[in-house]
């Protein structure tokens, strides 16, 4: 029988130190956003921003995989089956292994002939722009091998220790902006240097926590070829949805930069810091919850799991909606507080991505009852089809003269379709009933 006083005693507690956790990262990422910008200037931020987000495109082929390890690792820890804990985990670092080796040959291939031949780089900042692309990367692989143990941790809902690390990674942030305001070096390249330090220390920290406090943590290096197969054929669905998830995103970026080059990118990137910080309050909101949610799947408790969809889509789409209505009256005149020399479009980016955010934190708690059934086939041939049109619709409006906002105003007619797609499908997979 499950403990409904104790999950939710839980959920309380998990979200109250993500909360913290966000609050502190906020502040922090407030103030080195600004002095940032203002160190590299315009146009070696929208540089690190272009170039640091063609990187994660390659993501892409991993990103099934995020989505698979998390509902696997939740799922057998619901089912209280240590064996098969241990199984699923080992198999995903092994995937996670060969799906980086993919990742570099086709990093230092096709995206090197990318970044020379396609992107809009001053002559003059392509070295640099190549020491960003090689430490982004490296960033990358080092944050997809240890993955893994970020689904350990949040599976067991260890949600403290994550506000526990992001004290050190918040010094190591004030650090940086120290160091860059006194070095004389390229401040590009040394930011991005900084920047993959940072991630390998982390990923440290976490590994020796996962082995000190489970025991599944331990990889077996004998390939469970079962279950790496199970784990595959969810992750390729996954995976043809986060190509829709990686168009909107870093697919758009690339487009802004080869319509309107790097200054606009500079505009984006501060709308994404902006919406970052709004959309922290949702997102650990929803991880906290979401654990509950594949667990309440794996011990068949229904009635509990449609209380937590219903309530993590009210409460989310509730609280974005007080923290986001007077930064959108006022967009304007926080963004010259914040940081006094405003790119052009931040404003018009920061109040399109805002109506986008309430529009996903309705959706992400269906979309994670969906994949707590391993019935997403359909699921993403219905809904991942829809949102993988974003990127070449939003193509053909550039192609027909449109301006930079245009391609958000397509992300918000598209995903608003979608939602209603998400519910209907939800309401079959798990016997959902969004009017109840």
């Amino acid at each position: 029988m499950i403990d409904t006083t104790a999950n939710n005693k839980r959920i309380v507690k998990n979200t109250l130190f993500l909360y913290g956790r966000m609050l502190l990262m906020m502040l922090i990422n407030l103030y080195t956003s600004r002095v940032i910008l203002n160190v590299l200037g315009v146009v070696d931020y929208g540089i690190y921003n272009v170039v640091g987000g063609f990187v994660s495109m390659f993501s892409v082929l991993r990103s099934g995989l995020v989505s698979a390890t998390q509902r696997f690792i939740t799922f057998e820890l619901g089912r209280d089956d240590k064996n098969a804990l241990q199984e699923t985990y080992s198999s995903s670092m092994h995937i996670y292994i060969m799906v980086s080796i993919l990742i570099v040959i086709v990093a230092e291939t096709i995206g090197i002939w990318f970044i020379e031949n396609k992107m809009i780089i001053p002559s003059d900042r392509i070295y640099a722009a190549h020491w960003v692309y090689q430490f982004s990367l490296l960033s990358l692989i080092i944050g997809l091998i240890c993955n893994p143990q970020n689904a350990l941790i949040i599976a067991h809902e260890r949600m403290s220790v994550f506000a526990y690390i992001s004290i050190y990674e918040a010094i190591s942030k004030l650090v940086i902006v120290y160091l860059l305001t006194i070095g004389d070096v390229d401040k590009l390249i040394l930011y991005s240097i900084f920047m993959c330090v940072i991630q390998l220390s982390l990923r440290l920290i976490y590994g020796i926590y996962c082995k000190l406090h489970f025991e599944e943590s331990k990889v077996i290096w004998k390939f469970n070829w079962k279950k790496i197969k199970e784990m595959y054929s969810f992750t390729g669905w996954a995976m043809f949805g986060g190509l829709s998830i990686i168009g909107r995103t870093q697919g758009i970026n690339m487009l802004l930069n080869i319509f309107f080059g790097p200054t606009v990118n500079a505009a984006r990137g501060v709308a994404v810091q902006v919406l970052g910080t709004l959309n922290g309050f949702v997102s650990n909101f929803q991880t906290a919850l979401n654990p509950q949610i594949v667990k309440n799947y794996a011990q068949k408790d229904l009635e509990s799991l449609h209380k937590l969809i219903l309530r993590s889509a009210k409460f989310s789409f509730i609280l974005l909606y007080i923290l986001s209505l007077p930064l959108f009256l006022e967009t304007e005149y926080l963004l010259v507080l914040w940081l006094k020399n405003v790119p052009e479009y931040t404003i018009s980016f920061v109040r399109l991505m805002f109506v986008i955010s309430m529009i996903d934190a309705i959706s992400n708690p269906l979309v994670r009852s969906i994949e707590a059934s391993g019935k997403i086939r359909i699921y993403q041939m219905v809904a991942g089809s829809m949102m993988l049109m974003i990127l070449p619709l939003s193509y053909v409006v550039l192609l027909k003269g449109g301006d930079p906002t245009s391609v958000y105003w397509t992300t918000i007619i598209i995903s608003s379709v979608t939602v209603f797609l998400r519910i209907k499908l939800a309401s079959n997979l798990v016997k959902l009933d969004m009017i109840s």
